[in-house]
């Protein structure tokens, strides 16, 4: 049992997870105070916050970039690497963000009309808060590389610290700006979009208080030619397997589910909020696993510990699991009421929920090795393969619940299939790249 692995693992992984569910919990708490405006108000802030949460979701794949580049620069003990990888990746960053900020004032209106259709009040509102929080596209992109840094170093409590003291102050100026409290006047969206630039700002302001500390990199401004051309080619097959697993692959299953039965999909929409709440934990694990592999794959005295990193942190994510796939089995409706109070819905979901949670487990070994050939330099193989899969799961599901009226069992049925298929694919690819 190699404990100081284990340790490297939960170093890294559980400040993640703390991380993860403290922006939740402050995202809720947002959007409450969000919801506590007019009908208008509220849905001009839902529509652009949702689109800047899209931008910033799929751009923010170049956190991947960098963590995985990053990694091997360390392993291999180059620092002019290091350097260059930061300072380019955190300028390319900057340059994103002021083009987000210009296309928001310039033709965020537009865009706004023409994508979503609306207009009048709902429309200024909603341009209004999209130029004034588009400037968290850029500060967010800088947070994600600077904590990916943190990771890399073995000091992800910093990330938590910066998370856990940015989102209350965040909170916190967003009740007193949509409101008008504290002699400050009511300003409503243009609030809630301050607000939320002044929890990242001082997120940021952590983060660069610790890299000063650090003292590890000199910052400047500057993109190196190779980081540049080297991060393209990764960004465009990361960026395509988050579009493939994060949106195209929802909306199709989404879409069969809803033509087959609408009260069908609000089930399977309690059961995936449930699992995607599960999952946090197989990420920041995963994640952790992409940072180790990726120092040791560079690291030739460290290579044949690659081997055992992805089965560690699969057993450690188990240990979390297990525990919670057997309240699924002994509080089903306790679990799913947390969701809804509607008893059609709990009904359905409660029968499928503990089954949902069985084929969630294929996810496990999945994800952790799909992280672990990405930290690898494997990033197409991984972006094909998840292709390829998901059109034979979807192909699968269609199957099962159009002709086979399998309803949900069939819907999971099919998620099981797409976790089995590219477990195989994943593993045996992983130990051939490490023979080699």
């Amino acid at each position: 049992m190699d404990f100081d692995l284990i340790k490297k693992i939960n170093t890294i992984a559980i400040p993640g997870i703390l991380s993860t569910l403290l922006n939740t919990i402050f995202t809720l708490a947002d959007e409450a105070i969000v919801g506590r405006l007019d009908v208008d108000g509220y849905t001009a802030v839902s529509i652009s916050a949702n689109l800047i949460y899209q931008i910033i979701g799929n751009i923010g794949v170049i956190s991947i970039v960098f963590a995985i580049m990053f990694a091997k620069s360390i392993g291999s003990k180059d620092e002019k690497k290091c350097n260059e990888i930061y300072n380019s990746l955190i300028t390319i960053s900057s340059i994103i963000g002021v083009i987000i900020v210009l296309m928001s004032c310039l033709i965020g209106k537009t865009l706004l009309r023409q994508i979503y259709g609306i207009s009048g009040s709902i429309l200024n509102e909603a341009h209004l808060y999209l130029c004034i929080a588009s400037f968290t596209v850029g500060l967010n992109l800088i947070c994600f590389i600077m904590s990916s840094f943190f990771k890399n170093i073995f000091k992800p409590r910093i990330t938590l610290l910066a998370t856990g003291l940015s989102l209350p102050i965040n909170f916190f100026v967003d009740y007193i700006l949509v409101f008008g409290k504290f002699g400050f006047p009511k300003m409503r969206v243009a609030g809630a979009a301050i607000g939320t630039v002044v929890g990242v700002l001082v997120e940021l302001s952590i983060f660069i208080i610790y890299f000063v500390k650090e003292n590890k990199i000199k910052f400047k401004f500057c993109i190196s030619l190779d980081v540049f051309s080297n991060a393209i080619k990764m960004f465009i097959p990361l960026l395509g397997q988050d579009i493939i697993e994060n949106t195209l692959f929802i909306i199709i299953v989404g879409a069969i589910i809803t033509r087959y039965s609408t009260a069908l999909f609000a089930s399977y929409s309690v059961i995936v909020a449930i699992i995607t709440s599960i999952n946090i934990i197989i990420y920041a694990y995963a994640g952790a696993t992409m940072t180790i592999v990726g120092q040791s794959f560079s690291d030739k005295d460290k290579r044949k510990k690659c081997l055992i990193i992805p089965l560690y942190t699969s057993i450690l994510i188990l240990i979390i699991y297990l525990p919670l796939l057997i309240c699924s089995f002994l509080f089903p409706n306790q679990i799913c009421g947390l969701i809804t109070n509607q008893s059609l819905i709990i009904n359905t979901a409660v029968s499928i929920l503990s089954f949902a949670f069985i084929m969630n487990l294929l996810n496990i070994p999945c994800q952790v090795y799909k992280y672990a050939l990405q930290s690898m330099g494997k990033e197409r193989y991984t972006f094909v393969s998840t292709g390829v899969s998901s059109v034979i799961s979807c192909l699968c599901l269609y199957i099962f619940v159009d002709y086979f009226k399998l309803e949900l069992y069939g819907v999971f049925c099919a998620y099981g299939i797409l976790y089995v298929i590219l477990n195989i694919l994943f593993i045996k690819k992983y130990i051939y790249a490490l023979r080699q």
